[in-house]
């Protein structure tokens, strides 16, 4: 029965920390996106020199749907290397004596 308990308290704190680390993602992504955008429309970048005066540079601003598929799975594998040990150490704690301190 143990065994059984220290692997769902395991997966549940991994499946946690996963969570967590999409959360972040989606926000890291949400928020590059926006000032990404913000910089681009402000002429800020990497951009080629423009025709004449008053012509605008083409826009230097790309994200990918691959881009951000990547960077959605990074954030969750990076989540849950980050959770593996407290999730290791909380599967050794017995349940009871672990409630009590809180």
């Amino acid at each position: 029965m143990r065994c059984a308990i220290t692997g769902e308290i395991s997966r549940m704190f991994l499946i946690e920390s996963a969570i967590l680390g999409l959360t972040g993602g989606a926000i890291g992504i949400a928020i590059s996106v926006l000032v990404g955008l913000a910089a681009d429309s402000l002429g800020v970048g990497l951009s080629l020199p423009t025709a004449g005066p008053g012509s605008r540079a083409p826009s230097t601003f790309l994200i990918t749907p691959e881009l951000i598929v990547f960077a959605i799975i990074f954030s969750a594998v990076i989540g849950m290397a980050a959770g593996y040990f407290p999730a290791k150490q909380a599967a050794k704690l017995n349940p009871v004596e672990a409630l009590r301190y809180e």
